[in-house]
């Protein structure tokens, strides 16, 4: 992942790489029991929280602790593509030499692929999703092996409020 310029600037702490194809989080539900109205998080985003989950841990250096400070992200989420780009030559030729094509469908880039990423997340690499102070690149393609890549960098406390 190429993240520019600002990157060479923060520390990177942890690199992850959770295969498999990216899924989105569905919003929260709510279901009404007599006179009451509960939400709860329907099962396949428990399930696939804590695919994430497990796949993180299995990749933590030893001795990791929770990062309690400014957390600086970039995230690139490969999808696997559909066969109307794979019976096009030129873009199949593309992803076969490893590279990679933008998704412009859905599922959307900020609210389902990362919420669902960064809560997942929470408790095991940093100590809650809010330490995430800046976003240094996020994109969704597709690609030949479908994955989550995510760089995590440390903010410098002395620019964190």
């Amino acid at each position: 992942m190429n993240n520019g310029a600002l990157s060479t600037l923060l520390p990177l702490k942890l690199r992850l790489v959770i295969e498999g194809e990216p899924k989105a989080i569905q919003s929260v539900r709510f279901a009404r029991r007599g006179k009451f109205t509960t939400k709860y998080q329907p099962e396949e985003n428990t399930v696939w929280k804590a695919y994430i989950r497990h796949a993180a841990v299995t990749q933590l250096p030893a001795g990791w602790e929770l990062m309690d400070g400014g957390v600086a992200l970039s995230v690139l989420f490969v999808f696997y593509p559909p066969k109307a780009i794979l019976n096009n030559k030129r873009k199949h030729a593309i992803l076969s030499a490893g590279g990679e094509l933008y998704k412009i469908t859905k599922p959307d880039l900020s609210d389902n692929l990362k919420k669902g990423l960064n809560d997942a997340l929470s408790g095991v690499v940093w100590s809650d999703d809010s330490r995430i102070c800046h976003e240094l690149s996020a994109k969704k393609v597709y690609g030949m092996r479908p994955r989550i890549e995510i760089e995590v960098f440390e903010v410098p406390s002395e620019v964190c409020g």
